[in-house]
């Protein structure tokens, strides 16, 4: 149902979690063995229940990850969740299809052994009784319950397996998901027996999925040993003498899947089963794909939430309706761009006359204050380091006018820095700013495991050693670029040539006035 894949030195990494615990370290004795230094001797325990998986960090020194945040007690993660134990980067996916192999096989079937239940039309004509009422009443009353709520969607799976074993005689359930990447074929997904264990490899025949699939129709085969479709393939032989009922996962005029039952011994099912299938079938459809639509919520909820660190609202906006489009605006690119860096004038000495709760109240609410007027003006932050911050303008998005967002941002920070210190009774706060433009490569820098949203260039280093070198308490600062492409909008005077360290040459310095 569930595995950690990964990757070690190249090499691909995967370990189905089969058992309902399974412990993860470096000692031999782990179920999952990874033997790196900075993986524990016992780091991690992943517990499956319920259609469920969870996992709880066993006290190890590098710590259990899940999404890039720390875990200690036990967590549920869900397929997509990254993972990292120690240096090992890991990823909770779907388990393999070992357990179900599809197999090609010709030739008709022999006639009077299939019965096909059309999902469209419930007549038949069947020898045993229909379904009465109240057993379907309450077939439909608990899938109302347990399926059509918001659950992930490894839990809706093992739930429609498990309802099968409520209302049917079946020993076997196995549902399978067409691949979105390949429609026609046919992803095993999971497979359950009555008593909770997991099949052996079984076979299924491809041609009993296509006409299910094509047809929309359930189909009831009373004896598989005794049909001639199945005489000279191996691909039922352990299927012999056991009846089957197969049918597809049909929602919104399209079959997304395909739910196979089987019971040893012929003549299993009866006219009452096979309709108590069908509508657990098509309920069944519709909750995966609700769960299906919350994982892509989830998903994009989490790539809002990342954005917002970043970039202010409006262009968090323009980045979720451009969807795969501003992703690619994501990687390494060299754009002209305009840089800020802020920090608070002093800020170490200001810190003595603090207590440690103080400082980090008074950081907080400067941070803050300034963010959004960076994110007024669509800069993107691109870190805080300590009581500085850096942004940049001119991306993900093109800015035209980059260099005079960044002066209009420095400009609307002083001002929140003023009401700020009006406000705040502890201390009151000076902070310096410099700015500077030119080419530089923005984007994702990093590892597959980790990557972070930077700007690298002159520009960067131009304008964080104006900052330090060159501004005074209550200044703002500008690079000769950034003068220049404000050209003259903002008002502004010539400090004059100064020596950069790292500069060969002296470079033009301007200080940025407040507008008349």
């Amino acid at each position: 149902m569930f595995a950690l894949r990964g990757n070690l030195d190249g090499v691909e990494i995967a370990y189905d979690l089969r058992a309902e615990k399974t412990l993860v370290g470096r000692a031999i004795t782990c179920d999952f063995v990874l033997a790196r230094t900075s993986v524990s001797r016992q780091h991690a325990q992943f517990r499956v229940h319920d259609g469920r998986c969870f996992v709880q960090d066993l006290g190890s020194l590098s710590g259990t990850f899940v999404n890039g945040q720390r875990v200690s007690a036990e967590t549920e993660i869900v397929p997509g969740d990254r993972l990292k134990l120690g240096v090992v980067a890991l990823r909770l996916d779907y388990a393999s299809d070992r357990g179900i192999r599809l197999h090609e096989e010709s030739g008709e079937s022999a006639p009077g052994l299939t019965i096909v239940h059309q999902i469209t039309d419930l007549s038949g004509t069947f020898t045993r009784p229909a379904v009465t009422a109240d057993r379907l009443l309450a077939l439909l009353s608990e899938i109302g319950r347990t399926l059509t709520s918001m659950q992930p969607l490894p839990q809706v799976l093992a739930r429609v397996l498990g309802l099968t074993f409520d209302v049917l005689p079946n020993e076997r359930a196995f549902l399978m998901l067409r691949d979105p990447q390949a429609p026609e074929e046919m992803r095993a997904t999971v497979g359950l027996r009555r008593d909770g264990s997991v099949p052996e490899q079984i076979a299924i025949s491809r041609t009993l999925l296509r006409h299910v699939v094509q047809n929309q129709a359930a189909v009831v085969i009373d004896n598989v040993g005794a049909d001639r479709r199945f005489e000279t393939s191996e691909s039922l032989l352990d299927l012999e003498k056991r009846s089957v009922i197969c049918g597809p996962l049909w929602n919104r005029s399209d079959v997304i899947g395909v739910l196979f039952i089987d019971a040893p011994g012929p003549d299993k099912f009866s006219r009452a089963d096979l309709e108590l299938f069908t509508a657990l079938a098509s309920y069944a459809a519709v909750a995966i794909d609700q769960a299906r639509l919350s994982e892509h919520l989830v998903q994009e909820a989490r790539r809002r939430e990342r954005l917002q660190r970043y970039h202010s609202p409006a262009i968090v906006q323009r980045i979720m309706k451009a969807g795969d489009d501003a992703e690619s605006q994501l990687f390494a690119e060299e754009v002209d761009v305009t840089v800020l860096f802020c920090d608070i004038a002093s800020f170490t000495t200001v810190c003595e006359r603090l207590s440690p709760h103080d400082i980090m109240s008074l950081l907080n609410g400067f941070l803050s204050r300034m963010s959004d007027v960076i994110f007024q003006f669509d800069g993107t932050l691109d870190k805080f380091i300590g009581d500085e911050l850096m942004v940049v303008f001119n991306s993900p998005f093109r800015q035209p006018d980059h260099a005079l967002r960044a002066a209009r941002t420095a400009l609307g920070m002083r001002k929140a820095l003023a009401v700020f210190n009006q406000e705040l009774p502890i201390i009151p706060l000076e902070m310096r700013i410099a700015i500077a433009s030119g080419p530089s490569m923005v984007g994702d820098v990093g590892t597959p495991q980790r990557r972070d949203f930077t700007v690298l260039g002159d520009a960067v280093n131009t304008a964080a050693r104006l900052k330090s070198a060159v501004a005074n308490p209550g200044e703002i600062v500008l690079s000769h670029g950034t003068w220049e492409q404000l050209d003259g909008q903002l008002p502004t005077v010539l400090i004059g040539p100064v020596e950069l360290r790292g500069r060969s040459k002296q470079v033009e310095v301007y200080r940025l006035l407040e507008p008349s």
